[in-house]
């Protein structure tokens, strides 16, 4: 199975509070995370080549930011090891 990675800055500090965490949608705008607290975001279970795409805010204690535009990537898996031994 494949996966994709999505990796994010930080936002700047608001009001001296750099406290934050993200709300993760998907490409239909469901809801995945609803308070993610890490900078990056791994869509596991895609099959070869099977995209995964995301939009995230960031949620801080003074609101909510504008949600992204979407991120899209395409999942690589890694090939299988040549089997040996075999005669």
């Amino acid at each position: 199975m494949g996966e994709v990675t999505f990796s994010w800055s930080l936002p700047s500090s608001y009001a001296n509070d750099n406290d934050y965490t993200f709300i993760i949608f998907d490409e239909l705008d469901e809801l995945i995370e609803e308070s993610y607290d890490d900078s990056s975001y791994t869509i596991t279970d895609l099959q070869t080549s099977e995209q995964g795409c995301i939009k995230v805010a960031a949620l801080h204690q003074y609101g909510i930011s504008a949600v992204s535009e979407q991120f899209c990537e395409s999942s690589r898996v890694l090939p299988l090891s040549e089997v040996e031994g075999l005669s």
